[in-house]
């Protein structure tokens, strides 16, 4: 009788380790796929019309960039700071390279500082730095990196968070019809150009 309750509890046991198991495995891969590809953010911008943007450009002065242009406008959202950013240069040098009369490349950054930062990574695209907290909050910026593509009617027509890779480098290799290198290794990425 003591060794049939025994048996009896040990299993039960096993079922709560094996529930505890699969739900710390779930809670896991869940964690893995936001590394791979994050959750987009909470309110699209797509269709909306973005409003000009000043802030501060590689001279220091002040710079306004205007939306309804001849070309479309692609906006890169990044840190110098930010480890992804600097991992996905090589990525926005071929973007730039593509750019050639498809399109307007500018670098949209969380510093005002950026005339050493383009001259060492050899970027060849507009810079601008110290854009107002409202103007980030209605083109929804929010993290870095990030791209949006403004319509040369000014309106936003695509958005991707994060680094070059996966789904979203694809996405992007799709939309602009180019080859991207990918997202380079922590180590490549902290040489200096």
């Amino acid at each position: 009788m003591l060794q049939q309750r025994w048996s009896i509890s040990l299993s039960r046991v096993m079922y709560v380790l094996l529930f505890v198991s699969v739900a710390i495995n779930a809670l896991q891969a869940r964690k893995i796929l936001d590394l791979v590809e994050p959750a987009a953010s909470t309110r699209s911008r797509i269709g909306e019309l973005a409003s000009p943007l000043t802030g501060v450009g590689l001279d220091g002065r002040a710079k306004s960039i205007h939306f309804r242009t001849a070309l479309p406008t692609v906006l890169y959202y990044f840190s110098p700071t930010c480890g992804w950013c600097e991992r996905n240069w090589e990525n926005m040098r071929a973007l730039a390279r593509a750019s050639n009369g498809h399109f307007r490349l500018v670098g949209i950054a969380t510093d005002t500082n950026l005339a050493s930062f383009a001259s060492e990574r050899e970027l060849d695209f507009e810079l601008l730095g110290g854009i107002s907290s409202d103007v980030k909050i209605e083109l929804g910026l929010s993290g870095t990196p990030q791209m949006l593509v403004v319509s040369s009617q000014g309106r936003i027509s695509r958005e991707w968070t994060g680094a070059f890779e996966g789904r979203r480098k694809r996405s992007i290799e799709d939309f602009f019809d180019i080859e991207l290198p990918g997202v380079q290794p922590a180590s490549k990425a902290t040489i200096r150009r």
